[in-house]
């Protein structure tokens, strides 16, 4: 992009007045101000010296607490102020810097903050739940910025309408601030009612997922059986209000209709049914616990007795499967970043009623590595760099909410991009799944966008061209992540998915040796609808997260886009005994968080490389980076 030139005189006359020097080399230095006070933040003041033959890209730049060092000679220096959504540019032409120049400028723009807290019957919602956006008073297109609840939007005062967004009963629903009066630093509690509830009805004949075509499901007020207020194809999740339904359950198989009815189910918060249209009496609860504390986000699954490759049921803690009168094998689970815990429940006889609680028993321990030199000279934050590794298989034809899953991810992922503008960060674009799925092609990964500064252009118009066609060679695409990036700084993957692997490659593996062999920094895992089977197979492969809505996928990538564009010090990746499997990656100074046991370690820092096997890891260990790991305590 061009820069658009605006000489501001009573700032280039300050700067032509820097003294005389005769050193081959002149140093710039901009104390910057905003109304009389210095900056909050020293990167919301840059300048940028551009050679005046050559205004594509700059020879060197600088910001608040960082002056710069160019030859002697003239310049054109733009100086750029970055607040939020606040920004303002001035392009100082002909500027000649010889020796030591330090001048003040001082930007005088007014500054407007605002946090907008979301509750939902007086109770804070989740994160993910909602947004609220700023809009121009009366002009209600784009939104200028969109933030979560509790978060601060810097912009400049005036009016401004404020939108919250937030899922309700009839799916996404808003509520208006019009005409709102902005200045100074306000906090907006906004109240949306009682929370919504998600109703997802899933039918099995004989413990495997019928068709979808081949099976529905309605939902009704209790007692009242005319009229649907929900419905949808058996895997599909539908919001409603909290209360008390009776569901119609409705499928064909093996060339036979049938039809059941569940009555009286209560419907608050996330309600999962899972019915086996091949069995009536038959069904198991299984509650998942540490100690005395629940794990709503463990699961179980059911096998048959000593076969353990193919799962025939699944349910999360607490909820009930049906199932045929037998023998199982009950494998209970929690993954949780690196905590993770297993047991087993060999064997066991399920007929009729079974209810179940499981303890599973696990020890949960920290590890903190600090840089070696902490407050040194040399502790800087090294450059980012970003490869996005889309899917464009079949699974993101598949909807999420009212659109399929690509097209949601096509829309989040550049305006999010757009947030590392002005920065060292480059960002490309890996594909997979391009090639139609009949040509079952699973060395289908191509790098459409190199990673080379911030194409927006060329990143946007590779999305717009994808169309969910191919296969899922997850494995394949980590395998080939590494040598996209450039071979130094921070090096992060995120990948985007709609499911797991469809090419039965051990992704485990791929991920382990793109981090320990490759030097990646880490890898992000993001499944779009997700689901337990996708965490089961992924969650080997990086920091997994799983997002159900646009708004939830907003949100996400917003945090991931942050911690890149940090960049930081090093990073540290734990590994199960071997470095055969990646537990959890983190950077230097975060505290992971992991099951207690033993673990081989990998420290990365500026151009220093470590590496610890056999860590064992117990309670909260701390050590700093360099060859001698942490004695065992």
């Amino acid at each position: 992009m061009r820069i658009h030139r605006t000489l501001v005189c009573a700032v280039a006359l300050l700067l032509l007045a820097a003294p005389q020097a005769s050193a081959a080399n002149a140093t710039l230095t901009i104390h910057f101000a905003n109304q009389g006070l210095p900056l909050e933040d020293p990167l919301q003041g840059r300048f940028y010296v551009y050679d005046p033959d050559n205004d594509e890209s700059y020879v060197a730049w600088g910001h608040a607490a960082r002056p710069v060092s160019v030859p002697e000679g003239v310049y054109t220096v733009v100086i750029k102020y970055v607040n939020g959504s606040i920004e303002r540019q001035e392009v100082l032409e002909q500027i000649e810097l010889r020796g030591d120049v330090e001048r003040d400028v001082d930007f005088n723009l007014g500054v407007a903050r605002l946090t907008v807290s979301i509750t939902s019957g007086g109770l804070p919602v989740p994160p993910f739940a909602a947004s609220f956006n700023l809009h121009r008073a009366g002009q209600r297109g784009t939104p200028l910025v969109s933030r979560r609840p509790g978060e601060t939007v810097t912009v400049p005062p005036g009016l401004y309408d404020v939108e919250i967004v937030y899922r309700g009963p009839e799916g996404l629903e808003s509520k208006w601030l019009d005409g709102y009066a902005l200045e100074g630093q306000k906090h907006e509690t906004v109240d949306i009612g009682a929370p919504p509830a998600r109703l997802g009805v899933t039918l099995l004949d004989s413990g495997r997922p019928l068709d979808p075509e081949a099976g529905e499901w309605r939902a009704y007020r209790a007692g009242a059986r005319e009229q649907p207020l929900a419905e949808g194809r058996t895997g599909e999740t539908r919001t409603l209000d909290p209360g008390v339904y009776d569901i119609g359950l409705f499928w064909r198989a093996g060339g036979a209709a049938g039809e059941r009815w569940l009555a009286d189910v209560e419907v608050r918060g996330n309600v999962d049914q899972r019915v086996d249209i091949g069995s009536h009496d038959d069904h198991v609860t299984v509650h998942l616990r540490k100690g005395s504390r629940p794990l709503p986000d463990a699961w179980f699954g059911l096998y048959r007795p000593g076969e353990r490759a193919e799962e025939l049921y699944s349910a999360g803690s607490g909820e009930s499967i049906e199932i045929r009168p037998g023998a199982y094998d009950i494998g209970c689970f929690l993954r949780r970043r690196g905590v993770q815990a297993e047991r087993w429940v060999e064997n066991r006889t399920l007929e009729g009623a079974v209810e179940l609680e499981v303890d599973l028993q696990f020890e949960e321990a920290s590890f903190r590595v600090r840089p070696a030199r902490r407050g040194s000279g040399d502790d800087v934050a090294l450059a980012s760099s970003l490869l996005l590794v889309v899917d464009s298989s079949a699974d993101m034809a598949t909807e999420l909410e009212d659109r399929t899953r690509l097209e949601q991810l096509r829309d989040t992922l550049v305006p999010a991009i757009d947030s590392l503008e002005g920065t060292d960060t480059s960002v490309g674009l890996r594909v997979f799944g391009i090639a139609p799925k009949g040509q079952q092609d699973c060395s289908d990964s191509t790098l459409l966008v190199p990673v080379s500064g911030l194409n927006r252009r060329a990143l946007s118009r590779s999305l717009d061209m994808l169309r969910p066609a191919g296969r899922s060679p997850i494995a394949r695409s980590l395998e080939l992540a590494p040598a996209d990036l450039p071979a130094s700084g921070a090096r992060f993957v995120v990948l985007l998915a709609g499911g797991p692997d469809s090419c039965d490659e051990d992704v485990c593996a791929a991920a382990a040796r793109a981090v320990r062999e490759g030097g990646l920094s880490r890898i992000h895992i993001v499944a779009l609808g997700g689901g337990r089977e996708a965490r089961r197979r992924l969650d080997c492969a990086g920091e997994y997260h799983e997002v159900r809505s646009k708004l939830e996928l907003e949100a996400l990538l917003r945090e991931l886009l942050r911690e890149v564009r940090r960049g930081g010090e090093g990073s540290v990746a734990l590994f199960s005994p071997g470095f055969a499997r990646l537990v959890v990656s983190g950077s230097l100074l975060e505290r992971l968080v992991v099951t207690a046991g033993t673990y081989d370690v990998l420290i990365r820092t500026g151009d220093e490389t470590f590496t610890w096997p056999g860590v064992e890891i117990r309670g909260a260990v701390e050590a700093a980076a360099g060859p001698r790991p942490p004695r065992h305590r």
